[in-house]
């Protein structure tokens, strides 16, 4: 087997063994090998699009995490370990509730995009954002909240309308 051909195998395998997502309507358990059987491009798509994570730049110095929730699909957890580390994902929505998870490798920043009506609708791990130290407010795009974080584990809540 070739190189490029190995990598999709382990890529494959990866996804179907690791990820853990989860699209609406699926059973505990239930086996992700027909996404795993998309190979590179399907993963590629789940991290960056459902989970959101992204670089911002080379090697995940600087991570973005905006998770795209498609329609039917209320949550998704998952993660990628970078060479900084793991970088996580878990989010939830329950009509306008939204409840996200996220993990920041050490030594390493993220822009953090929150669905949100605005800055005030926005908590971390039950305080007011404003309250939190080492999140900064950066902007309101597009229907979400974007924040600056350092290293750690955030826990955000919001309501998005």
């Amino acid at each position: 087997m070739d190189g490029q051909g190995a990598i999709a195998q382990q890529a494959a395998g990866f996804v179907e063994a690791d990820l853990d997502l989860v699209l609406a309507g699926r059973q505990a358990g239930q086996s992700l090998e027909v996404v795993a059987q998309g190979g590179v491009a399907d993963a590629e798509w789940m991290f960056r699009s459902m989970l959101g994570i992204d670089t911002d730049g080379v090697g995940f110095k600087k991570i973005v995490l905006k998770p795209e929730m498609g329609e039917g699909i209320t949550w998704a957890k998952g993660h990628y370990d970078s060479i900084h580390g793991r970088i996580g994902s878990d989010w939830k929505r329950d009509n306008d509730q939204f409840s996200w998870k996220i993990t920041v490798p050490a030594n390493t920043t993220a822009t953090v995009y929150v669905p949100a009506k605005d800055e005030e609708s926005v908590s971390e791990s039950g305080s007011p954002i404003a309250q939190v130290e080492g999140v900064t407010f950066l902007r309101m795009e597009k229907g979400r909240a974007v924040f600056e974080v350092g290293s750690g584990k955030y826990a955000f809540n919001t309501k998005m309308n």
